[in-house]
């Protein structure tokens, strides 16, 4: 992974390498990864963050292209991460030419869905 950093214009947010705990007294790491910013949209915003990452993934293709096939690189993921209000229910629609773009790139997607605070949905 470090062999890959190095010639990465875009600095990571984060790093963690297979076999470190994530802090004293937790699990060790199973596996090594990068997490990179691709969206500085608010966490309730998916719409903002799905335009921004298509950005993301269109100014920086060659790169995560490498970063897929780079020795040692087991998986690509992009996260989004939302919240849910209550009762819980939800639906997220992805753009077509985002998809497209992830599969380009053998990038997978996920989504971390949050339930909000009900005091912030008007139910408390």
């Amino acid at each position: 992974m470090e062999a890959f950093l190095v010639q990465c214009r875009v600095a990571p947010l984060n790093t963690w390498k297979k076999g470190e705990k994530k802090s004293q007294g937790a699990s060790a790491n199973k596996t090594s990864g990068v997490r990179f910013q691709v969206s500085d949209a608010e966490f309730s915003d998916l719409p903002t963050q799905i335009s921004d990452a298509l950005a993301f993934l269109q100014a920086h293709r060659e790169w995560l292209t490498k970063l897929v096939s780079f020795p040692g690189v087991e998986r690509v993921v992009a996260d989004f991460g939302t919240e849910s209000k209550p009762p819980y229910w939800a639906s997220f629609v992805f753009e077509p030419s985002l998809l497209v773009a992830l599969g380009e790139a053998g990038i997978a997607l996920e989504l971390s869905v949050y339930p909000s605070s009900e005091s912030e949905a008007g139910y408390a």
